[in-house]
């Protein structure tokens, strides 16, 4: 049976075509067809049908999708066919990969309107119109009587004509090519030297270059500045023309300059066209002149307060407040980067960047953050601010090997030189340390045999080897067994330098204190002579080491943004560009010390604990270097008034249970303790800082009788001397938040 043919009368309108079609092309949205053949009229059903189109034809979808033939409103219409008029026939039709150029063979001798001579191949840019659209593309097939077929490769750069012909071009320039040729038509390319984007500089200086095939010919651009439509060779031509190579280099080309400063958003359009006609993809940029400053403006997630200095200088605290910098630029580039210091130094150069000094802003701000930590290394530490390294292990200061080699001469100590416990030897295999280990006082049968294995097959041990220096350390996969496998003759850890076995791989950190205190209370200070504190800033250390007189003072905050366009607020008129803010902060909590204290005393009779809060209000702060305008040192803020809080039992005080029932209570005056008991206290100082809850434990003898009137046994008395023990283990590293 014969196939049915499909009814879309609803959608083809075209209904005569008066001569035959040879070859069709379509475009990659399906909205363009052409046709090519042996045709001279078409006809569609609508106005004007039929419609003269000799041997070549375009039909457009509308929106319906109902299909008509193209017709044209030149010489405007983008969508142009060409006519061929001295000829017999299109026989082949091939579309660039992007649909912007056709190639026509057949058997003809002249196209378009003005009968421009081209035998037998053509090519036509269908982004122009008439006469634009026929290029200068021309390889003249002049002997011979058709061309059956044009093809491309997928960039467009190679076009490979079929057909009946044997030379192409004319004498003295003709070329033998019998039935196939091969041409290069590779496309200009459009170099944009000015990145789209906003700039301060008005007018905008648009640096546009062309790169084409050299046997092409000369390179034109064309271009628009705004507005939608694309440009075509109608429009402004880029006086610039592809220079012959020269030394050093060609001249620079000549500068698009119409993006001024009254102009917020342009975009450029633009295409390079060769001598041969071929032109690039039409490329663009979009481009903004912003001549006007960013502002930057401080935005604390709170009301500051103003309790110890008034309206002087605002007053941070650690209560949860976090400083935001805010930048609004008005010019449309909109804000890029905002930068900032603490430490009174400047955040920019004198040509606007930011300084080596300048720190990023990212996220709000902290309190800790504001304080300028980062600009103090362990080694400015003076007096009892060393105290910190009686506390600190070297956990709290490597947590990499790599950060080990930076900041520990390791070099300086051995493996002897820390506590025993800290050497990880299961982790330190004999290849790290093979100079250090005696081969010889290693047994063979003392490796346990799962060990052995690993080392060495069995079958390869040499009979009678005793040691491991019989079997030689060539013969011997070291890797594979560590010092905690041998036996401690083999080695002394007076020997082996901790650069061989770094922490926290090979060394246990949390093992080694800074200052090692012997049973006899003297002081061991080797592995902190090892540590160069000069690399160590004081926010690089855990905050419960932070000295507490580095947790207060004045500090300027200096600041600055820079837009998209590249202005810098900073180099604004002085008291508009950098701005600044000085700070009183206080982050460190109150100290309360209860007297009398346990000191593994255990008491006799009925005793009266007296609380006192310390808030280092007669302290200097330990940065002395003050912000200008600020000639009096800061102290700490002092402990509040009626804020020392307590509970007996073991129960944590909570401030915000007083007065509900709760345990906890108001210190007004000596608390009377008669029995065995925890009084657990804290304090809050004058900006809210709450101190972590301290704690004594308070034994007493059997004998005793408070006035309750009950005792503690002798085994009270020491679970309560070991509960103090375990309560002060636990909370000996988070003394400070």
């Amino acid at each position: 049976d014969a196939l049915p043919i499909l009814s879309i009368d609803g959608l083809w309108a075209v209904d005569n075509v008066n001569g035959i079609v040879r070859s069709l092309a379509l475009s990659r949205d399906d909205k363009t067809l052409y046709l090519g053949g042996d045709f001279t009229s078409i006809s569609d059903g609508k106005a004007g049908s039929p419609h003269t189109r000799n041997h070549i034809a375009a039909l457009e979808a509308n929106e319906s999708n109902e299909w008509n033939v193209v017709t044209y409103d030149e010489p405007t219409d983008p969508k142009v066919a060409p006519n061929i008029f001295t000829g017999e026939s299109v026989n082949s039709l091939e579309l660039s990969s992007d649909d912007q150029m056709l190639w026509v063979g057949g058997n003809f001798t002249d196209v378009t309107v003005g009968e421009v001579a081209r035998n037998h191949v053509a090519r036509f840019n269908l982004d122009e119109a008439t006469p634009n659209n026929l290029t200068e593309w021309n390889p003249d097939i002049s002997t011979g009587n058709a061309v059956y077929a044009v093809g491309r490769n997928s960039d467009d750069s190679l076009m490979v004509v079929g057909g009946d012909f044997t030379r192409l071009g004319t004498a003295p320039n003709d070329t033998d090519r019998k039935h196939l040729a091969v041409f290069d038509t590779a496309r200009p390319t459009v170099t944009n030297h000015v990145v789209g984007g906003f700039y301060n500089t008005s007018p905008l200086d648009v640096i546009l270059s062309c790169g084409h095939n050299s046997t092409a010919g000369p390179c034109s651009i064309f271009y628009t500045i705004g507005g939608s439509d694309e440009p075509t060779q109608l429009d402004t031509e880029y006086l610039y023309i592809q220079p012959p190579p020269a030394p050093p280099e060609p001249p620079p080309p000549p500068r698009v300059t119409s993006i001024t400063d009254d102009t917020d958003d342009t975009e450029v359009k633009f295409f390079a066209k060769d001598a041969h006609g071929t032109v690039s993809e039409i490329n663009s940029a979009s481009y903004g002149i912003d001549i006007d400053y960013p502002t930057t403006a401080v935005q604390p997630n709170v009301i500051l307060k103003d309790i110890l200095h008034g309206d002087t200088y605002k007053e941070i605290s650690n209560t949860g407040i976090v400083i935001a910098l805010a930048c609004e630029d008005s010019g449309g580039a909109n804000c890029d980067n905002t930068y900032f210091t603490t430490d009174g130094s400047a955040p920019h150069n004198e040509d606007g960047t930011p300084s080596s000094d300048a720190q990023l802003y990212t996220l709000p701000l902290t309190p800790k953050q504001l304080l300028p930590l980062d600009s103090y290394t362990l080694e400015d530490l003076v007096g009892d601010e060393q105290d910190i390294f009686r506390e600190m292990t070297l956990a709290d200061i490597v947590n990499s090997v790599e950060q080990a080699a930076i900041r520990i001469d390791l070099d300086a100590f051995t493996l002897a030189d820390i506590p025993d416990i800290a050497v990880a030897r299961n982790s330190i295999d004999l290849a790290r340390v093979l100079e250090h280990v005696d081969l010889a006082a290693i047994q063979i049968d003392s490796i346990a045999g799962n060990i052995l294995s690993n080392v060495i097959a069995p079958a390869d041990i040499p009979d009678g080897a005793e040691t491991f220096a019989d079997i030689g350390a060539d013969n011997l996969d070291l890797t594979q067994i560590t010092l905690g496998s041998i036996s401690r003759t083999a080695y002394s850890l007076a020997d082996i330098p901790a650069s061989l076995a770094p922490p926290p791989t090979y060394i246990t950190a949390s093992q080694v204190p800074l200052i090692q205190v012997a049973l006899d209370r003297s002081e061991n200070h080797i592995v902190l002579e090892a540590v160069r504190r000069k690399t160590i800033m004081l926010d690089q250390i855990p905050a419960e080491f932070i000295p507490r007189t580095r947790l207060y003072g004045f500090i300027e905050l200096r600041y600055f943004s820079i837009d998209r366009a590249g202005n810098s607020e900073a180099l604004t008129p002085p008291g508009v560009g950098v701005k600044s803010e000085i700070y009183y902060i206080d982050i460190g909590a109150p100290e309360t010390n209860a007297t009398p204290n346990t000191n593994d005393n255990v008491f006799t009779s009925e005793i009266h604990v007296v609380l006192e809060c310390y808030d280092y209000g007669d302290t200097p702060s330990g940065f002395s270097d003050l912000p200008t305008g600020v000639t009096t040192a800061a102290t700490g803020s002092g402990c509040r008034e009626d804020s020392t809080y307590y509970t007996i039992g073991g129960g944590l005080p909570t401030p915000s249970e007083v007065g509900t029932g709760g345990a906890t209570r108001v210190y007004t005056g000596p608390i009377a303790i008669s029995s065995a008991s925890v009084l657990r206290f804290l304090s809050i100082d004058e900006l809210g800082n709450e101190e972590i809850s301290g704690f004594e434990v308070y034994a007493f003898t059997f004998s005793s009788v408070g006035q309750s009137g009950v005792g503690a046994s002798g085994l009270m008395v020491w679970l309560f001397a070991l509960l103090g023990l375990l309560l002060r283990w636990r909370s000996a590293r988070t003394r400070l938040h």
